[in-house]
């Protein structure tokens, strides 16, 4: 076999010139590019944390979030140009995370500018806190001290993450996954508002990263020929630039209109049936606590009625010791409405005529008990609980008629109520979930000690609540155990998601069956027969099953009142907002809205309550939905780490099965030897000639040097000489190829193995292309 070998003859170097050259322009662009890239993936972070604003009801959370961002990349490019290992930058960046946790986010508990026992206890809890609002929280959601500390460490966590991925590890699409987690996370549970802007940039941030790392590590190449690079490296940058910024405009432009983009998913991950007859949806009392906490002005629905009601939605019977929730079966509705419990009270019929604008919601009110619906069409009634819902996806823009039966109850007919109950009531009814609070059962027994039938164990709870506890919005959420023995026992304070839960576990704790009832108090009143319920109208209340009467409404929350209830609760009807009755004489139909408020709210915006925090069966919890976004993300993860090894093995055998001749199958054998070094992490240096590296890289590589000899040289004849390679050869040099690879995989760890198998490459030396050598 004939070869050239490429060595350089011996002989005197030349004289050094008396004076350095100035540094080429290439290298000062390769600085440029490698700054630039370390921007982009700090952008990308960032980018995925601002996809969290559809999470929040404001964006109050961003400056410490971003600030998490920053400082932990700065964090780890510190630690790189340090040379410090990865484990060490990890010990470092939890270090420096510990450190922004205390003093960015839990200043207020350090101790003498230390952060101590109590602020790691306030970590604790405020992340406890987030778990439990995670649970019931619909976007947009309150921003809580909680909320904040979860995202800033997730973001925190990334950015070192996508920072490893892409400098230490030389890996450009691991680099995107951890931030894609954040937006896919935020995409998948987020209010639709912003949608489009914040999907856009993140896709920008994501074209600008590829783009620039690829052009920095292109440039740290040997492919460009001498005097190239910075010509190749600009246009380069200039044509995707263009095409990037063409794609996202052409996806935020066209995406949205594509056909089927507004269809219902082909598999409803949310649903846990699918069925015909299956409905899931976002419990009204879960959905309905931002708009109370808002106190927005929003106009959800207008109502013509001669009689002011409380507008009901649905009820809630199951409680767990942290959520009331409820599954109902609806059945389709037109015309009469069955009754699920019958009642011998006598009734007023009212009729009513809705129009729902900004509801946004499946679910229909009707004051209770409705009776008759018209006017509308896929309507589905549940009788047990009396609810409404819609078929479509929102009743927004419906119109319809509800006559309902508003029953007239007396004192003296509760208190002929017996306190025998039948069994689907009290097997329903007076669940509670296992260890709930004694306390809570003696308290409830202390208050109703001296009443004798159920109605006045009911009325004994209620005004026990409304004289001695407080009405207050700025409180956490929540009726759990632990809120409950704080809300009953330490603050006695809360709004109605605490008075109307309370209420309703209490009295299931001495044999009152009870539920949760949500919906909206009467509204402004427009006109003589009109109302308009706004966001800030959203209340719950209790009901208690009374045997013969069925199920009777109660008023617990201070400063509340129901009209028409005032003869057996005790409670003065709220006057609906904005309106001053006539001189005249009110109907006799019924006690409606002449009466003052029990109780005083200091301005017209408090005179509505909270719906309970209970989330209903028909939204799946929290926890589920998290573990179902971790396993979907996982399985993404593995198809694709699946789908990258088959494709580098597809490829290497096709690399085999290409070579026709001795000739290429001897480059393609040197080929495979060097990318199995350069994943190993010894790549070959910039301008370094083939023998050059057979003769340089054994030692730190720790393989023999025979087969890179042969390789070396089977290389230089197949590219230089004019006899080319025998048969033979290529052979020699394929098996070469080979010993080399088996040689590093024998000692490389299972871990690294893996990593070379899915694209990762692994970095030992430092003088190699510095887009990879930053670590």
């Amino acid at each position: 076999m004939t070869a050239v070998v490429d060595e350089r003859p011996a002989g005197h170097p030349p004289e050094a010139p008396t004076a350095a050259p100035p540094p080429p322009l290439p290298e000062r662009r390769s600085s440029l590019l490698e700054a630039g890239a370390e921007v982009a993936v700090i952008l990308l972070t960032a980018a995925a944390a601002l996809s969290l604003l559809r999470l929040f009801t404001n964006g109050s959370f961003l400056d410490r979030v971003l600030l998490a961002v920053v400082l932990s990349h700065a964090l780890a490019w510190v630690c790189r140009r340090l040379g410090l290992s990865v484990g060490a930058a990890t010990f470092l960046s939890a270090i420096g995370l510990l450190l922004f946790v205390a003093y960015a986010i839990e200043p207020q508990t350090l101790s003498g500018g230390l952060p101590l026992a109590k602020t790691w206890h306030a970590v604790s809890t405020d992340l406890n806190d987030a778990l439990t609002r995670f649970n019931t929280a619909v976007p947009p959601t309150p921003v809580t001290r909680g909320f904040v500390l979860a995202c800033a460490l997730a973001a925190w966590v990334c950015a070192f993450l996508a920072d490893t991925a892409a400098f230490r590890l030389a890996a450009t699409v691991e680099t995107v996954i951890p931030s894609f987690t954040i937006f896919l996370f935020g995409s998948v549970l987020a209010y639709n508002r912003n949608r489009l802007v914040l999907s856009a940039l993140y896709l920008a941030s994501v074209l600008l990263f590829m783009l620039l790392i690829s052009v920095a590590r292109s440039e740290e190449s040997a492919n460009w020929l001498a005097g190239r690079k910075g010509p190749g490296s600009k246009a380069l940058l200039v044509r995707g630039i263009g095409i990037g910024a063409l794609a996202v405009v052409v996806a935020a432009s066209l995406g949205p209109d594509l056909p089927g983009a507004g269809n219902a998913p082909v598999f409803n991950w949310r649903a846990k049936d699918n069925g015909p007859n299956s409905r899931t949806t976002i419990s009204p009392l879960v959905d309905i606590r931002a708009r109370l906490v808002d106190q927005s002005d929003n106009e959800l629905f207008t109502v013509q009625s001669s009689t002011p009601a409380y507008w009901r939605i649905t009820a809630l019977d199951k409680f767990d010791g942290k959520i009331w929730s409820s599954v109902g079966t609806y059945k389709p509705a037109g015309g009469g409405l069955p009754s699920g419990v019958r009642s011998r009270a006598p009734t007023n019929a009212v009729s009513q005529r809705f129009a729902i604008s900004g509801l946004s919601s499946i679910w229909l009110p009707a004051a209770y008990r409705p009776t008759r619906l018209d006017g509308i069409k896929k309507v589905r009634y549940d009788p047990e609980s009396s609810s409404l819902l819609t078929d479509a996806d929102t009743s927004n823009g419906l119109a319809y008629r509800v006559e309902s039966a508003l029953p007239q109850l007396t004192p003296t007919d509760l208190s002929t109520a017996p306190p025998v109950l039948p069994q689907a009531i009290i097997e329903k009814y007076l669940a509670l979930p296992d260890g709930f609070p004694s306390s809570v059962v003696q308290l409830a027994q202390r208050i109703t000690a001296g009443a004798t039938t159920p109605y006045a164990k009911a009325k004994a709870l209620q005004d026990y609540l409304r004289n001695n506890f407080r009405y207050d919005l700025n409180i956490p959420p929540g009726h759990s155990d632990d809120a409950l023995q704080r809300f009953l026992f330490i603050t006695k304070r809360g709004y109605c998601e605490q008075f109307a839960g309370s209420y309703a576990a209490m009295a299931r704790a001495i044999n009152l069956p009870s539920r949760v009832a949500v919906g909206f108090t009467p509204g402004q009143q427009v006109a003589a027969d009109s109302f308009r319920v706004l966001d800030r109208h959203a209340h719950a209340w209790p009901e208690v099953y009374l045997s013969g009467y069925g199920w009777v409404a109660f008023e617990p929350t201070p400063g509340r009142g129901a009209p028409d209830e005032q003869g057996y609760t005790g409670v003065t009807p709220m006057a609906p907002e904005g309106f001053s009755p006539p001189p005249a004489a009110a109907t006799p139909q019924t006690p409606t809205t002449t009466g003052a408020s029990a109780g005083t709210t200091p301005n017209p915006r408090t005179a509505t309550t909270n719906p309970p925090a209970a989330k209903a069966s028909h939204k799946r919890p929290g926890w589920e939905t998290a573990l179902l976004i971790l396993g979907a993300i996982a399985v993404l993860l593995g198809g694709a780490a699946a789908s990258g090894i088959t494709r580098r093995r597809r490829a290497f055998a096709g690399r085999r099965a290409r070579a026709a001749t001795a000739e290429a199958r001897a480059l393609v054998a040197w080929e495979e030897a060097e990318e199995a070094l350069t994943f190993a992490g010894y790549p070959r240096r910039r301008a370094e000639t083939p023998a050059e590296y057979a003769r340089r890289v054994p030692t730190p590589a720790a393989v023999s040097p025979a087969p890179m000899a042969v390789l070396a040289e089977t290389t230089a004849a197949a590219a230089y000489s004019e006899d080319g390679v025998r048969p033979e050869d290529a052979a020699a040099a394929s098996q070469a190829a080979d010993e080399v690879r088996n040689q590093l995989a024998s000692r490389a760890t299972r871990q690294e193995r893996l990593r070379w198998a899915l694209g990762m490459k692994t970095v030992h030396e430092p003088g190699q292309p510095k887009i990879r050598s930053l670590g």
